[in-house]
């Protein structure tokens, strides 16, 4: 059914068709076992978003967690700016993680520490981040709930280092089971 789906209760049924007909025509349907798409080149998001965009983004996904594992959501430019989640050891106890690079590649990355996502159940995640100051941090959220933000590893400092080149990805680059 087309519409707008919140709930975790409220999972449309997808059908084999790329892109899917129930959501819009730029949808793709996940099938538990290819769960990876590339989404272009970072030189096409870059005007958009990255050092020559506006630096400014939003990514939102639907997941299903249904293993105890780490996964990406979106990859731009082989691990230049990733948004994730990953299991802290038992279903059902996850945390969404937003890594970037500063300062000639430094490693920035921010954590929202434990959070319930129900195993085998949909939810709604998302991040937006503001790279054009290193004194902003990112904001996630889990079926629209902001969730507290931790910083790990190092602050970023002097410049952002954009998206780095390669290709852009998104869905699953490991064995977990999300889309």
């Amino acid at each position: 059914p087309a519409g707008t789906y919140f709930a975790a209760t409220e999972v449309p049924t997808y059908s084999a068709l790329t892109p899917s007909s129930y959501i819009q025509d730029s949808s793709y349907t996940f099938d538990g076992t290819t769960d990876q798409i590339n989404i272009g080149e970072s030189a096409t998001w870059d005007p958009l978003i990255g050092i020559t965009g506006t630096k400014k983004m939003t990514f939102s996904a639907r997941l299903r967690p249904r293993a105890v594992t780490n996964d990406r959501i979106l990859d731009f430019g082989v691990a230049n700016l990733f948004f994730s989640i990953s299991s802290t050891g038992a279903p059902g106890d996850y945390k969404l993680i937003f890594y970037t690079k500063w300062n000639g590649g430094s490693v920035v990355r921010w954590e929202a520490n434990s959070m319930v996502a129900s195993y085998d159940e949909w939810a709604d995640v998302a991040v937006t981040y503001d790279a054009t100051d290193p004194s902003n941090d990112p904001m996630l959220y889990l079926n629209g709930v902001s969730q507290t933000v931790t910083e790990h590893v190092t602050a970023p400092v002097g410049t952002w280092d954009g998206l780095g080149s390669g290709a852009t990805s998104m869905g699953s680059t490991g064995t977990g089971d999300f889309f």
